[in-house]
C-alpha cells in the first residue's frame, strides 16, 4: 500500500495520498453500526469515500505503532487499511 493519512476534524475529513492532491469532504457525524464500528460515507463516484473505524487492535510495523483502533478507507474504488491513533470526532 502507498503512504496515506486521514484526518477528521469538525469541518472536514481529508485523505492525503503520496503523489496525489489532498481530497477533503465536509464533516458529518460518524454513524455507529450495530457492531460498534464508526462509519463515514461522503462524495459521489468516482470520488466517493467510505471509512470504517473499528475498536480492534492494530499494529503498523513501518511506523512502529500499535493502537486500539483500525480503519478501512475506500476511495475511488481503492481500499486502504491502517491504524487510527488520534482522537476520534463524534
Amino acid at each position: 500500500e502507498g503512504a496515506w493519512t486521514l484526518e477528521a476534524t469538525r469541518r472536514y475529513v481529508t485523505l492525503r495520498r503520496k503523489g496525489h492532491a489532498p481530497v477533503s469532504f465536509r464533516y458529518q457525524p460518524f454513524a455507529v453500526a450495530a457492531d460498534g464500528s464508526l462509519q463515514f460515507d461522503a462524495g459521489v463516484q468516482p470520488a466517493a469515500i467510505s471509512l470504517r473505524l473499528r475498536h480492534w487492535p492494530c499494529r503498523d510495523t513501518g511506523a512502529r505503532l500499535a493502537t486500539d483502533w483500525s480503519v478501512v478507507v475506500v476511495f475511488a474504488g481503492q481500499e486502504q487499511t491502517g491504524c487510527a491513533w488520534r482522537g476520534l470526532v463524534r
